[in-house]
């Protein structure tokens, strides 16, 4: 599998119903979630929960350390 195709695979989520997604994580050595997942897939998911014609125009988080 490419790194394009795991990327996609990574940021598809499962609907489980009209608001309520579920995805998986990346297996990352160091043990965490990876911030730009978690906002890329609530922004795939935003985008499941509104009409076509929507863009999405800023995006905001705050990524906290988690404790050592």
């Amino acid at each position: 599998m490419s790194n394009l195709e795991e990327l996609i695979q990574l940021l598809t989520l499962e609907r489980i119903n009209d608001n309520t997604f579920v995805g998986q994580n990346y297996q990352a050595p160091w043990g965490r979630v990876f911030g730009g997942q978690v906002l890329g897939q609530s922004l795939h998911a935003a985008y499941q929960t509104v009409s076509n014609d929507k863009m999405a125009h800023s995006m905001h988080g705050y990524f906290i350390l988690g404790e050592t």
